[in-house]
């Protein structure tokens, strides 16, 4: 007797919890206890109706809240004009219509057959745009090229994985008490993957050596330019920029981020900055015409020109080298020399020179001056050269020549400091070779390549990469704090300065003063309204957005197309079409 009670109150305890109980394993009772037989299975009863609707209740509302997310996709995708993406959204979220009338009539309904949620894993979704990507937080977003801040993008990968990890734990509860075993299983490896996820990523964001991970070989970029000012201009004393090509350049690094920049016909001026056409992440060398890198020659005065030339070497300042020297050897040649140390202790030189095609023995003596400087120098141990060299009679790649000047020139380079010529393609539109590269270690140079016709820029030479094989680090970026303008308070700012009495605040009448002290109100002002966000110094420069970047690949698909063109009158539209575009950027 003892242990039927037991037993029986085994079963109350299991009722209690809401255990499923079978009824049938049950021992018989006496007839005293018959009546309590019969009341626990009228609980039993009740208990699975109560279980089933529930159940019913929550399948019900978990269809109509997934039908709502695809109706709402679908008028997004409408309105962005993706009809094609519209209809199927529309038509997964009238399949939910028969499910929701099974489940009101009190069929079962198979939680793991209907459409995934839009915000459940990348793996689960159905996606119907191409070049789209599922974003973690269940957006889509459009591939694009990467730009912004790398600490934010890191910010928002933790705040997206904590979010999916949120979701994961939830779904993961929420099946398991619908007795969606397979689901249930699934949302919880996901979440301990994602979980594994963002304490990797705490990892890398607090290990600054493993977002910079280096080292990496040099890339050099080189190029005549034929001017960053407009040929108009060249006799102003302050010109203009050619705003075009300092599109082109700056889109052009934006998208390759070389190392070194080395440029010949610059046609810079000392009143223009280097920041007004280089992004600030670059340290620009300078050597602009004068009358001491040109002087003039009484012998031949109708061919001198004292505007235009010039030379430059920047490379980026986030590169790891100990050292960056300008060589302080002045000659009267458009010659510009820059050392480079690394950490490791290596160090090389790179030079450039222009030569002018109408100058005699006294623009070689000087050249002869600078380079046999150069090369004394017992600290450099790598010498490359590169430039325009204006040799149109020197065949390569024997060097024969029947200019005595060109021959001189080659005679220094090749005999007396031991230097070979690389380049054997031609670098010029008319088909010479224009544009030498000359060092004694040929197998520091790497993944040499003569680029396309205007590739880099426009003009009438053609760039050329090439790698250095000498492994260097980046330097972290350093941050700064700019105003978030899309958070600022304009209403509150617009109050402020309405309150001030300007009249007043200007009685003085000195310009320079009023310019003053509007500019320190109108900062203290912005500082109060407008909150600043923490950002890595970026590399394009403020003004090159999107528009910018845009107008940049449009131009280099009409160039591909003109280049790849075999028909003339196709070649003059796709010319015609690519300077359409190329003055668009003219515009303000």
């Amino acid at each position: 007797m003892m242990r039927l009670i037991e037993q029986h109150q085994q079963f109350v305890k299991d009722v209690k919890s809401r255990k499923p109980i079978d009824m049938s394993a049950i021992p018989d009772l006496p007839e005293a206890a018959l009546a309590l037989k019969q009341a626990f299975e009228v609980f039993q009863l009740v208990y699975n109706d109560l279980q089933n609707a529930t159940s019913k209740t929550i399948s019900l509302q978990i269809l109509l809240t997934r039908q709502a997310e695809y109706k709402q996709e679908a008028l997004k995708l409408y309105k962005e004009g993706d009809q094609v993406g519209a209809k199927k959204y529309l038509a997964q979220a009238k399949g939910f219509d028969q499910m929701i009338e099974a489940c009101k009539k009190g069929l079962p309904v198979e939680m793991s057959k209907i459409p995934p949620s839009l915000s459940a894993p990348p793996e689960r979704r159905v996606l119907s745009r191409q070049n789209t990507l599922p974003h973690m937080s269940g957006e889509v977003i459009d591939m694009g090229p990467s730009s912004g801040d790398v600490e934010e993008i890191f910010n928002q990968l933790v705040s997206d994985l904590e979010h999916q990890i949120e979701l994961c734990k939830k779904n993961a509860t929420t099946f398991q008490k619908l007795g969606d075993l397979p689901s249930a299983k699934h949302y919880a490896q996901l979440f301990q993957n994602q979980s594994k996820d963002l304490a990797n990523l705490k990892v890398v964001i607090s290990n600054p050596s493993v977002q910079n991970p280096g080292p990496k070989k040099l890339s050099v970029l080189y190029n005549n330019v034929q001017g960053l000012i407009n040929t108009r201009d060249l006799s102003s004393d302050s010109p203009p920029l050619n705003v075009t090509k300092v599109h082109e350049i700056n889109g052009y690094i934006f998208t390759k981020r070389p190392d070194i920049i080395i440029l010949n016909e610059s046609w810079l001026k000392s009143n223009i900055s280097s920041n007004e056409f280089y992004p600030e992440n670059y340290r620009v060398f300078r050597n602009d015409r004068s009358l001491k890198s040109h002087p003039f020659d009484p012998r031949r005065p109708k061919k001198f020109r004292m505007n235009g030339g010039g030379v430059l070497i920047a490379c980026r300042s986030d590169l790891d080298v100990t050292s960056c020297k300008f060589s302080k050897i002045t000659v009267q040649a458009e010659v510009l020399s820059v050392t480079f140390k690394t950490k490791c202790g290596k160090s090389f030189c790179l030079s450039t020179f222009y030569r002018v095609g109408t100058l005699g023995i006294n623009n070689f003596d000087e050249f002869c001056t600078h380079f046999t400087s150069l090369a004394t120098s017992r600290k450099i141990s790598k010498h490359i050269l590169l430039g325009d060299f204006n040799f149109p009679e020197v065949s390569w790649p024997n060097a024969n020549t029947p200019c005595e000047l060109h021959g001189r020139f080659l005679d220094f380079l090749n005999c007396e400091l031991g230097h070979s010529q690389i380049i054997n393609e031609p670098t010029h539109k008319s088909g010479n070779i224009l544009d030498l590269l000359f060092t004694y270690i040929p197998g520091l140079i790497g993944n040499l390549k003569v680029l396309d016709q205007n590739e880099f820029c426009l003009s009438d030479h053609r760039a050329i990469s090439f790698d250095i094989e000498i492994e260097v680090k980046y330097k972290s970026c350093p941050k700064r704090k700019v105003f978030n303008y899309d958070k600022g308070d304009y209403r509150g700012l617009n109050e402020d300065l309405n309150r001030i009495n300007w009249d007043r605040a200007f009685m003085s009448n000195d310009p320079c003063l009023a310019w003053d002290i509007f500019k320190k109100t109108l900062g203290e002002l912005c500082d109060h309204r407008i909150p600043k966000k923490t950002m890595r110094s970026q590399f394009q420069p403020p003004w090159y957005d999107s528009e910018c970047d845009r107008i940049r690949r449009k131009k280099e698909k009409w160039r591909i197309k003109a280049k790849e063109s075999t028909n003339e009158s196709d070649r003059l539209t796709y010319t015609e079409k690519f300077r359409s575009i190329v003055n668009c950027s003219k515009r303000p």
